[in-house]
This record gives C-alpha cells, structure tokens and sequence, in this order.
C-alpha cells in the first residue's frame, strides 16, 4: 500500500486564495466558515466538499493580510474506491490538468524466481495510477542501477543478464507518481550452483561414402541435462532447418561432398561432434565376367548340373572361356549394356553361358534378351570376388552357338 504526500487545497473568496496543506486521500471534505458564499478549487485531487457554517482554525491566506477570517476543509465521510453517495454538487473541486488525480497501485505483483548460475531471470510487476509513473528496484534496501548483470532498475520489469550467487536476495519495487507511492511486495531471487548435466555425444557421426542419386544419414547421440537442442553445420555454415539429432542428405550430387557435424546446446552447456565427411562416389568401373563355362567350370558337358544353392567359385568366374575378339572381363559402370559371348572351343560343345555383375550394379531385377527375343537365365548364390560381391547369372539351358555382334545374337541386359 502506498503512503500518502502531502498537496495543498484551495479555498477561494471574494478572489482572495487561501492554500491548506492536507494529505491526498479521497474525502469528502466540509467546508466551515462564518462567512458566504465561498468558492473552492482543488489542487491537484478531485474532491466533493459540502458547506457548513463551523469555525476553525484558520488556514494562512495567501499573500498576507488580515480578516476575513479563511475558511479551513476537514474531512467528512470517506469514499470508496469504487463511488459511494452521492457528493454534494455544491462547490464540486475540478481536478487541475483535466486528469484524475490517482496515486500509484499494484495489481500484479513481481514473483520470486529461482535460476540456475549464468542464465537470465525476469521480475516484473504491473501498476496503474495517474501517469508518468517512475520505478525503483531495491535489493533488500538498497537502491539499483543498470549494470553488466542486472536492467531495468527503473523500469516495471528486472532482468538478472547473467545471474550470480551474489545478486540472490529479496527484491522489491517502489513505483512513485507526483500524487503518491506503491511499495511492491517481497520477491525472491535464488541462484542455484548446482546446474544440471552439460551434454556429451557418445555416438559421434560417422563419414560416408554414397554414389551419386543416393541419400546418406548422419546421427549424433547425446547425454546430459534434456532438453537438448541441435545444430547442424555444413563446412563450419549452420544449415537450415537441419536441428535434429540425426542428419539426411537425398538425392545426393557431387556438390554435397563436405565435412558434417553437430553442435548440441543444453541449458547448461554445448558439445560439438567430430566431423564426418561425405564422400561422393562418381560412375565406378568394375569387372563382369561372363564366358563359356570352361573346363572346370559347373555344366560342362558330360558333366551334372549344380545342384541347387551351388553357385560359380572367383576362380571359376575368372576362367570362363571366350575366344578373341570376345574378352572376359569387360569392364563396365553397369550392368545394362551390350554383351557379347563366343561359341564353345571346340564349336561342338554344348555350354552354359555365364555372366556375373558386382552387386552394386544391380538395384533390381535384370532383362536378358538375345535376338529380340528373351533369354532365360537363373540367377545363381552370390560369389566374392577380390572382396566385391558379385550377382552370377546363368542360362537356363546349353547351347553351342555365339552371342555377338555380328551374328545379331550379343545378349542386351535391361
């Protein structure tokens, strides 16, 4: 609750002023005197004043001079805040300024705050009363001032920048206008040291290696005090969007080959993880094998068929037989193309032909044709060769002719 100032009050006759100082309050005052009629003005408070014939003690005129005696106000009946009566209309003081004399009120009072050391905290409070209103914070009794760890001394809102155990204490505000004051209520800052957990990645992202149209993913793995905030970055620049714990790339082109890494942010402290980088895998030559099936390769002729699960060995693959100008291997950055197999040697053998791809050249089914027409082909287990995982194919049926070129017959793979 505010304390009262003091103001004075004008009491008028016969053009002569008289000053009373008295408290503001909100009165009804009377007014007595042997004297009428008399005139009042109100400085600086709107107050109803009724007329009595009491003496009192006389208030000093203004300027001097001797009788008529002044007329001196005393309060009557209070009223309340919110009206009370109805004030007499004679004499009915007018306010100066043409605004309401109000003194200063707390309808919101500033609450107690508890933050952990080097993070900010607010106070605030909300007060009405006739403007301009002027703020002061006090810390216990002491008066504030902005300074590197605390604004707003003379505002309605404190701010701790960077709150210290030193600055934990009891706060509050004294808001003052020209008609009186409000003191705020005790608000209570406590600063604690014992801050929570600042994070630490235990799964850092790792590097990548991914073909061109391919899509990469990078994660980080954090501990410490939730919650956690992320940050991605792309060669040391923050990207967009990218504030989870995990980071994907698709579609990749070669304009994504950089170093990625991640900056996760707590409220008690950040880690930044190692950088992985991402490597781009432009169109990659690898060997195809493919040929006759050889003398010691499975499905020569005269010799069984392999039983089902059985597949060519990396030395078998490498031995497949072609006669010049058709070579084993070829090599390619695909599996579709063009493939040309020579007749048996000696032409009067029947043989299985083989050809076998690196995995990575074969995201999905295959289409064999030979002649525009289809060539049915069973696809085998994979084989290991010089430590790349290769897809074996292999005709379903024997047969002694060529696959080329020139004899309009090379097998087309789609």
């Amino acid at each position: 609750m505010g304390s009262a100032r003091l103001a004075e009050w004008v009491a008028v006759r016969a053009g002569r002023p008289y000053r009373i100082p008295i408290p503001i309050r909100r009165f009804n005052l009377a007014a007595f005197d042997d004297f009428s009629p008399l005139t009042f003005r109100l400085e600086p408070a709107r107050l109803s004043l009724a007329m009595s014939t009491s003496t009192q003690t006389p208030a000093t005129p203004i300027g001097g001079g001797g009788a008529p005696q002044p007329p001196t106000l005393v309060p009557a009946d209070p009223i309340s805040m919110g009206g009370g009566g109805t004030p007499p209309t004679t004499g009915l003081a007018q306010p100066i300024g043409g605004l309401e004399a109000v003194a200063p009120s707390i309808s919101s009072q500033p609450p107690s705050r508890t933050v952990t050391q080097g993070l900010p905290a607010t106070m605030a409070l909300i007060a009405a009363g006739t403007p301009p209103l002027s703020y002061q914070w006090y810390k216990d009794t002491n008066p504030l001032t902005d300074d590197a760890v605390t604004a707003g001394t003379h505002t309605n809102s404190l701010t701790f920048i960077n709150a210290q155990t030193g600055q934990a204490g009891t706060y509050h505000c004294v808001v003052t206008n020209a008609y009186g004051e409000a003191i705020s209520d005790n608000a209570f800052l406590t600063v604690n040291t014992s801050a929570g957990l600042p994070p630490t990645i235990f799964s850092q992202p790792q590097s990548k290696n991914a073909p061109v149209g391919a899509s990469a993913s990078f994660t980080c793995l954090a501990n410490g005090s939730s919650p956690f905030t992320y940050q991605w970055f792309r060669n040391d620049v923050a990207m967009v969007g990218q504030t989870s714990n995990f980071l994907t790339i698709n579609n990749i082109q070669p304009a994504d080959a950089a170093d990625y890494n991640v900056i996760v942010t707590n409220p008690y402290g950040t880690a930044t993880s190692n950088k992985a980088h991402l490597t781009i895998i432009t169109a990659q030559t690898l060997p195809v094998y493919l040929g006759n099936g050889g003398t010691t390769a499975p499905g020569r002729e005269g010799e069984p068929e392999p039983q089902a699960g059985s597949t060519y060995t990396a030395a078998e693959l490498k031995a497949l037989v072609q006669v010049f100008p058709q070579v084993n291997p070829v090599n390619r950055s695909a599996a579709q193309g063009t493939y040309e197999i020579s007749a048996p040697s000696p032409p009067t053998n029947n043989e299985y032909r083989v050809l076998a791809f690196p995995a990575s050249f074969v995201p999905g089914a295959l289409t064999f044709t030979s002649a525009g027409a289809n060539l049915p082909m069973t696809q085998l287990a994979d084989t290991i060769v010089d430590g790349i995982n290769y897809k074996v194919y292999r005709t379903v049926s024997r047969s002694a002719g060529d696959f080329t070129i020139a004899g309009q017959t090379a097998i087309n793979v789609t």
